[in-house]
């Protein structure tokens, strides 16, 4: 199921190659993965490693600094912005994780990796319809990603099931 209490948790494990959290979704391996990029490929890929490492430790105030200046020094680089998503997650600040998610998007709106993200984020908000659409854009941008398709499948359970209770 995608409705975790963390948005990309399961995503910040993958980065790190480690076990996902108790509580989150299963790892995303993505071909536009952060990870997937050669060494060197942005000079801010370090500042986000150190912050998905802080993040993993559970160092908020780190894991917000490493992704901030990640964001200053390459903002087109998604995973800073869903980085600082994830931060304010954990500090219960969801208007702050809307906004991340968006900059995200603005700063990679074809990266399927983003669109996935964002369809979570959508779908944990009970905005199915939302979520749909955005599932579907990731499953079109990477067709063979079974992740997305898990998501979108999950999304259309989810508003079934809803549709079911409302006509009770």
């Amino acid at each position: 199921m995608i409705h975790r209490p963390s948005i990309v948790a399961g995503l910040i494990a993958a980065l790190l190659a480690a076990e996902p959290f108790s509580t989150a979704a299963a790892p995303i391996p993505s071909q536009d993965s952060p990870r997937g990029q050669p060494p060197g490929a942005s000079p801010a890929q370090s500042k986000v490693d150190a912050g998905l490492k802080a993040l993993n430790a559970g160092e908020l105030v780190a894991a917000e600094a490493a992704f901030t200046e990640a964001a200053r020094v390459d903002p087109k680089l998604s995973a800073a912005y869903i980085g600082l998503a994830e931060v304010a997650a954990r500090q219960n600040k969801p208007a702050h994780v809307e906004h991340w998610l968006k900059q995200a998007l603005a700063a990679d709106p074809n990266g399927a990796l983003t669109q996935r993200t964002w369809g979570r984020y959508q779908f944990q908000q009970g905005r199915f319809v939302d979520a749909e659409a955005t599932f579907k854009k990731a499953v079109a941008l990477d067709p063979r990603s079974v992740d997305a398709q898990l998501n979108l499948a999950d999304n259309s359970r989810a508003r079934a099931e809803r549709q079911a209770v409302g006509s009770l």
